[in-house]
């Protein structure tokens, strides 16, 4: 998505900018999608699976000298099934149907096994080197990504983001990082860099963090990421499929787990 896609950009232009410093150093982009019962969905299928293809062909035509690998990570329903337990003694003390569907997203995508493909269209199964992952965490707070902001007043839309981005490290972080740590990765948040965090809330006029303007309008007019950065907010548990995943999908992500 848009977050994601900038913070890999970015990461690219410093890479170009230092390449004798990382001649074979590889940008492993991890793209998780689930099979879902309840929507006869496949991997495949999936919103956030179309859109990595999408934005990993436009990071590779923009730098095409940085190796940029597509890691495509299918999980079966079985395996979902199987897994479910652990993410839920893990991301303890939350206990939502929201926590384990977000939370579980991160664990396979930390866990990096899947599948690359090759020119003729052909897959390989590939494993994740990297140690270190980057995430977008932290835009939606920070630059009014959420529905629910569209339409608050400025001095409501300040109020929230406010109590948005001081509730992360309970709402988030914590639920996260123990699902990323556990598969040996190492989880950096660019966004919420002490600095960035400060610019953004003391610098950014409030008018530009409606639906992440600031950030669409980073992503068109600097970083060239176009149709990208007409990408509407999608969460992850949505993007992937790992909501709602039985006939009785009718469950709200507030529910506690049974």
């Amino acid at each position: 998505g848009l977050d994601c896609s900038i913070v890999a950009s970015l990461i690219c232009g410093e890479l170009r900018r230092n390449i004798k410093s990382y001649p074979n150093v590889v940008l492993e982009l991890l793209n998780v999608g689930f099979e879902n019962p309840r929507t006869g969905m496949m991997p495949s299928d999936t919103p956030d699976r179309k859109l990595g293809i999408s934005s990993a062909k436009t990071l590779q035509k923009l730098y095409p000298d940085i190796t940029i690998k597509l890691v495509e990570i299918n999980v079966p329903y079985e395996q979902y099934l199987q897994t479910r337990p652990q993410i839920i003694d893990l991301m303890y003390p939350k206990n939502t149907e929201m926590d384990l569907s977000i939370a579980i997203a991160f664990f396979f995508a930390s866990r990096g096994s899947g599948n690359i493909r090759r020119s003729d269209g052909s897959t390989v199964k590939y494993e994740r080197k990297s140690v270190v992952l980057f995430s977008g965490l932290g835009a939606d707070e920070l630059y009014g990504g959420y529905h629910k902001l569209a339409n608050k007043s400025p001095e409501e839309l300040q109020a929230e983001l406010t109590k948005q981005i001081n509730n992360l490290y309970d709402r988030n972080l914590n639920r996260d990082d123990k699902v990323i740590a556990c598969n040996g990765v190492e989880v950096r948040y660019p966004f919420l860099d002490e600095y960035v965090v400060k610019f953004s809330t003391c610098s950014i006029p409030i008018t530009y963090k409606t639906n992440k303007l600031i950030l669409r309008k980073l992503a068109s007019q600097k970083l060239e990421l176009e149709g990208i950065c007409d990408e509407p907010k999608r969460a992850i548990q949505f993007g992937t499929k790992s909501a709602k995943m039985t006939k009785d999908g009718n469950k709200h992500g507030t529910d506690l787990l049974k």
